[in-house]
């Protein structure tokens, strides 16, 4: 586990990420606007749609978080320009 925050996750959006067990699950940020996240070492498949409006499965890079680091960052005040 790393101890650091990484910083300006708040333009990204989380995903959920479910384990078997709850307390072993995480969070996992994407970018929407497809910018390169600085310390990305997953990906995640999204369902982005095309440009004719039918949906996609895409591979996108994310940066994971085991809960615990990921809780302060979910729970600080939101930011101008966050994610909804």
């Amino acid at each position: 586990m790393t101890t650091h925050t990484p910083p300006r996750l708040h333009h990204l959006a989380p995903v959920f990420l479910p384990a078997e067990l709850p307390r072993a699950g995480a969070f996992a940020w994407w970018d929407p606007a497809g910018e390169p996240i600085p310390g990305a070492g997953d990906t995640l498949t999204v369902v982005r749609p095309r440009a004719d409006g039918r949906p996609r499965r895409v591979e996108v890079p994310a940066l994971r978080l085991p809960l615990a680091e990921a809780l302060p960052v979910l729970l600080a005040a939101p930011e101008p320009g966050a994610h909804p």
